[in-house]
């Protein structure tokens, strides 16, 4: 990850028969606010990534965008049923296995180089086909609701046994209704284009 937050350069006439003045351009990222602002929390399962600057990357903007509370301070709503316990490893274990994906821990790096039309060219690295395929199938195992121990399945188990505790269980559902939020907001719409 360019550790770069403004970039800034020269607009150059055309041709070198224009007259017209350059304009000296400064640029900030759009994501250059959220990386400045500090955590307020560990990032869970980072000790797993094998670059952990660019997991705190993908945390800062998910903070940013959402403010979500500190997972490590979630109530403990234990013992889980047989079944229950088994969504739940699920559910973690497909996310230590993102954790130390190269799809998360890949530097991110897009680069875009000008010139006069066909020369410009734009650049994103990322990990091969073959690595973002595994990583999504992942993925799509903790984030698609009709998977076995996807994040609506874990939501769902973690909120039965909140509501089972009755006020005791007031901060483990607002903290669940949070991330709920967070999960929705990240799911696709359809727009009026999608038809």
């Amino acid at each position: 990850m360019d550790e770069q937050e403004e970039a800034s350069g020269t607009a150059i006439p055309a041709r070198p028969d224009d007259t017209r003045q350059a304009i000296t351009l400064s640029l900030e990222r759009y994501y250059a606010s959220a990386l400045k602002r500090p955590l307020a929390f560990r990032p869970p399962l980072m000790d797993l990534a094998t670059t952990p600057r660019n997991f705190i990357f993908w945390w800062k903007l998910l903070n940013y965008v959402f403010d979500l509370p500190d997972p490590s301070l979630f109530p403990a709503l234990g013992p889980f049923s047989r079944d229950e316990a088994r969504v739940l490893q699920r559910f973690v274990h497909s996310s230590e296995q993102l954790a130390t994906s190269r799809l998360i821990n890949h530097p991110v790096k897009w680069q875009l180089r000008g010139g006069q039309g066909v020369d410009s060219e734009g650049y994103i690295d990322r990990p091969d086909d073959e690595l973002m395929r595994g990583a999504l199938t992942l993925f799509r195992q903790v984030y698609v609701g009709a998977e076995p121990a996807s994040f609506g399945v874990v939501k769902n188990i973690l909120a039965r046994r909140a509501r089972s505790r009755g006020e005791a269980g007031t901060e483990a559902l607002r903290q669940i209704g949070m991330w709920a939020q967070a999960h929705s907001d990240l799911e696709p719409r359809a727009t009026p284009n999608d038809r």
